[in-house]
């Protein structure tokens, strides 16, 4: 992940920005940031800039593409797609996909239409918008734990196993 945060003093006031790239998550989380602040010399137009030109070298440096998607966001058919579950009962459950210039696509998640279904039909209407061929197989994403858990007490059927996915860590 990338972004560049204000600084702000205590009466609100830009004081200066920190670009900060983030790479991976839990335990093998790396963080890299530096700090530009605004000063007599260096004017707010001057401090955004050099924040952007150290954001670009250190992507360079890390091996990072310019504006590369998260592996979360890449392992969708297309970026944009998102998993929404409500929190709380009665849950409804959907697959949403906005991108810009297209309108926002949904597709509900129900005891009629399961998990694996919904998704197929949203990734056939987005085809039908963009333009595409439908894929011969298409990959579901797995919800995370909170979003199985209201998936399972909905009913919905077709849910991936959870247990099934790779592991990036154990507990000891």
């Amino acid at each position: 992940m990338r972004r560049i945060v204000s600084l702000k003093d205590a009466k609100g006031k830009t004081i200066g920005f920190r670009p900060m790239i983030q790479q991976g998550r839990g335990a093998n989380r790396r963080t890299h940031s530096e700090v530009f602040r605004i000063t007599p010399k260096v004017n707010a137009a001057m401090a955004m800039a050099m924040a952007q030109r150290w954001r670009d070298e250190k992507e360079i440096e890390l091996g990072i593409n310019s504006g590369q998607i998260s592996s979360k966001s890449a392992s969708r058919f297309v970026p944009g797609i998102s998993l929404v579950v409500s929190g709380k009962a009665p849950f409804r459950a959907c697959w949403k996909w906005s991108s810009a210039g297209y309108p926002t696509v949904t597709r509900y998640i129900g005891k009629k239409m399961g998990f694996e279904s919904s998704y197929r039909e949203l990734v056939k209407r987005i085809c039908e918008l963009i333009g595409r061929e439908p894929p011969a197989s298409i990959a579901t994403p797995i919800p995370n734990p909170v979003q199985y858990a209201s998936l399972l007490s909905m009913g919905v059927g077709e849910l991936p196993d959870r247990r099934s996915a790779p592991r990036e860590w154990t507990a000891s």
